[in-house]
């Protein structure tokens, strides 16, 4: 029986501040981020159902970002309302401080619109973009960064989101040049306990299909 990758914590220094990420993957592989969105109760392992998978063939870094699970909050940054141009520098200096890039990176919700700004600001240090049922059609903010990004760009969206519906996704999708948008159908792995996460995390909901879509956007050239 094959094993998983093996999931290491790790911290980095950013701006006098500790940041807390779980890395998988051997280092020769791309490098992808995965960026959790605004709800305080997130950590890096919303991603649970995804890190071993994409381990495979990619390096994988999941980020606490600043004031979540073990990262500290930076001072005079707060996260009501979501510091999106903030975070979309966080993200750029965590490339570059552990040298992986470019890097792809794959944001969820307001993780999402972090991953804009960055892809946006810093294109040399964003390979591609995976925006997952993500902020941004109805903010004029990210809406202008979302026109700049040149990164290769998908989205992909979970059918029947209850809050950013999949004509959100339709919207911001208009907005990044030459970007592919995918819906995820039905659903393959039920949280009724959860409410389903309101239909807002395709990559629980559909964890294989999602990594399947992610796996074959990263590996193209």
């Amino acid at each position: 029986m094959a094993q998983h990758p093996q999931i290491e914590d790790q911290f980095v220094t950013l701006n006098g501040r500790k940041l807390h990420y779980a890395v998988a993957g051997r280092q020769d592989y791309p490098a992808v981020l995965l960026v959790h969105g605004a709800h305080p109760s997130l950590t890096w392992k919303v991603w649970d159902q995804n890190i071993s998978a994409l381990a495979e063939s990619l390096q994988v870094f999941a980020l606490d970002m600043p004031g979540y699970g073990q990262s500290g909050q930076h001072e005079g940054v707060t996260l009501n309302p979501y510091p999106f141009e903030h975070f979309g520098v966080t993200l750029a200096d965590f490339v570059a401080e552990l040298r992986i890039g470019p890097a792809t990176l794959i944001g969820s919700s307001a993780g999402g619109g972090s991953a804009l700004v960055a892809a946006s600001h810093h294109p040399s240090l964003v390979h591609k973009l995976v925006l997952v049922d993500s902020n941004g059609a109805k903010n004029e903010f990210l809406r202008k960064h979302a026109s700049e990004v040149r990164s290769p760009t998908l989205l992909i969206w979970q059918d029947g989101d209850e809050v950013h519906p999949v004509e959100d996704g339709r919207a911001l999708a208009a907005l990044i040049p030459g970007s592919r948008f995918e819906v995820l159908s039905g659903i393959d792995q039920p949280a009724p306990d959860q409410q389903n996460y309101h239909n807002h995390w395709p990559h629980r909901l559909n964890p294989e299909r999602f990594n399947r879509l992610v796996l074959d956007f990263a590996k193209t050239l």
